[in-house]
């Protein structure tokens, strides 16, 4: 006897993730008796394999899209508070969505992996776009989230009631993967609405300080102004 090919088969493998889970378990039984030199053969060993990995690659993309993101803010905001804010606000989402496409039946899988990645961009424009405007007013923290909202909540609330109504049709297609993005992106889209409209207002007036070192020069600026305009006018009316 040289060689031999023993087929199993187990109940209940409806599910990819627990295809994914046996054939690892099986791996794992073989590595206690190498002396056999057996080998785990499945026809779908490509897409099990993934799954097996997915968790630790999405949370490693995560990590580097919100660092990323991070940067980039960095230019454009200028402060690092700011920008802490905003990477924890986009980790909140991102991690919240993970938690709740599980809860709403999704699978750690390729898909899903891709789905969360392609929402992790989406997160950014409810929560960037408000602090971006909040560090350039300025005044006291209370009068630029006041303004930071009257110049962005219309905005914000049409952009995600836009996108789910473009969305919305996709529920009806019988396919995995189209209804899997449209659930992360409903989500999504929710989620990022929630943390623009009351998370990341709150940590931005609790944590950040006044901008009033603008603010008065601007006022010491309009002051010299009227000064050397009276000045000026009075010379005029001397003449």
């Amino acid at each position: 006897l040289v060689s031999f090919v023993i087929t199993t088969t187990a109940r209940n493998m409806s599910e990819w993730s627990n295809r994914a889970e046996y054939v690892d378990a099986c791996r794992t039984t073989l590595r206690n008796y190498p002396h056999f030199n057996a080998t785990v053969y499945d026809g779908d060993s490509a897409v099990l394999d993934l799954i097996l990995t997915a968790k630790k690659d999405l949370i490693g993309s995560i990590t580097v899209t919100v660092i990323c993101m991070a940067i980039v803010c960095l230019f454009f905001i200028g402060s690092k508070i700011g920008v802490l804010i905003i990477a924890s606000t986009i980790l909140s989402i991102c991690f919240t969505l993970v938690g709740s496409l599980s809860w709403w039946g999704a699978d750690m899988d390729p898909v899903t992996m891709v789905d969360v990645l392609i929402a992790t961009g989406f997160s950014v424009d409810y929560t960037a776009h408000i602090a971006y405007k909040f560090y350039k007013l300025t005044g006291c923290r209370e009068e630029r989230i006041k303004q930071s909202f009257r110049e962005m909540c219309g905005p914000m609330f049409q952009a995600g009631i836009s996108t789910i109504l473009c969305m919305l049709p996709l529920i009806f297609v019988p396919t995995y993967a189209i209804l899997a993005f449209a659930k992360t992106v409903f989500l999504d889209v929710g989620l990022a609405l929630l943390h623009g409209f009351f998370i990341l207002p709150i940590l931005l007036v609790t944590l950040c300080r006044d901008n009033r070192k603008e603010a008065s020069n601007d006022k010491t600026m309009n002051t010299s102004g009227m000064i050397n305009s009276d000045i000026n006018n009075g010379n005029l009316l001397e003449k």
